[in-house]
C-alpha cells in the first residue's frame, strides 16, 4: 500500500506541475536581434519605446517614423506546439505613461503591430493589445516587459501572454531616463531570464520529498 500511495502522490503533483503549462499560450522572448530602447517621454516620468532598430530611411531628424522590426528566438508553448522564434512588427515610437513605481505601461501606438510566432510547424499571428515594462525603483541592470498578443486571421479568439527580459549596459535605468531633465535613452537586447520558476519548482520538490518522509514513518 506504501508503494501504492507514494505512486499515486507522485502523480497527483506532476499532473499539477503539466496541467498550467497547457492551461494558458506563454511564450517568452529568450535572445533577439535588435534592441529595445527607451527614450524620455514627452513629459516627466513617462517614456517612448521602439522595439527593434529602424529601417534605413525611417529616421528624421533622429526619431524613427516608420515600422520597426524585432526578431529572436522564443520558448514556451502556443496550445500544445513549443515556441522557437518570434518577430514584432511595431510603428514607432510606442508612448509609454509610468505609475511612479517603475512599471510603464503603452497608452497608444500598438495599433498596426504583427507579431509572428513559430510553434511547431504553424506561425501564430496576432497583434499586442496590451505592452508593459517594469524595473522596479532600484536598477539591478535589466527590465522586464509583458504583452498580450491576440490572434488574428485563423487564430481570432486567442491570446498568447508574452514576456521577456531585456538586459540593459551598466548603469542603465529606464526610471532615470523617464525622469530625466534632457532627452536620453537606454537600450538593449533581450537576454534568457533568472531562472526563478525553476528554483521555486525545487523548492516544491525538496516540500513534496519532506511530505513522503513523513508519511512513510507513519505508515
Amino acid at each position: 500500500m506504501r508503494a501504492s500511495n507514494q505512486l499515486l502522490l507522485i502523480g497527483v503533483m506532476l499532473g499539477l506541475c503539466i496541467l498550467p503549462a497547457y492551461a494558458q499560450n506563454n511564450v517568452t522572448i529568450t535572445s533577439s536581434v535588435g534592441e529595445v530602447t527607451f527614450t524620455t517621454g514627452s513629459s516627466s516620468g513617462n517614456l517612448n519605446v521602439q522595439l527593434g532598430t529602424c529601417a534605413l530611411g525611417n529616421v528624421v531628424t533622429g526619431n524613427c517614423v516608420g515600422p520597426v522590426v524585432l526578431s529572436g528566438n522564443a520558448s514556451g508553448n502556443v496550445g500544445t506546439n513549443s515556441a522557437t522564434a518570434i518577430s514584432i512588427s511595431t510603428l514607432a515610437p510606442i508612448p509609454l505613461t509610468g505609475n511612479g513605481s517603475g512599471t510603464f505601461t503603452a497608452s497608444g501606438g500598438l495599433t498596426g503591430s504583427v507579431v509572428n510566432i513559430t510553434a511547431g510547424a504553424t506561425t501564430f499571428t496576432g497583434t499586442l493589445s496590451a505592452l508593459s515594462f517594469n524595473e522596479g525603483l532600484s536598477s539591478n541592470g535589466q527590465a522586464t516587459m509583458t504583452a498580450t498578443v491576440t490572434g488574428t486571421g485563423a487564430s481570432i479568439g486567442t491570446t498568447v501572454n508574452l514576456s521577456g527580459t531585456i538586459q540593459l549596459p551598466a548603469g542603465g535605468n529606464i526610471n532615470a531616463v523617464a525622469t530625466s531633465n534632457v532627452t536620453t535613452n537606454v537600450s538593449g537586447p533581450f537576454v534568457v531570464p533568472e531562472p526563478a520558476s525553476m528554483a521555486l519548482f525545487g523548492s516544491g520538490l525538496v516540500v513534496f520529498g519532506g511530505m513522503l518522509r513523513r508519511r512513510q514513518k507513519r505508515l
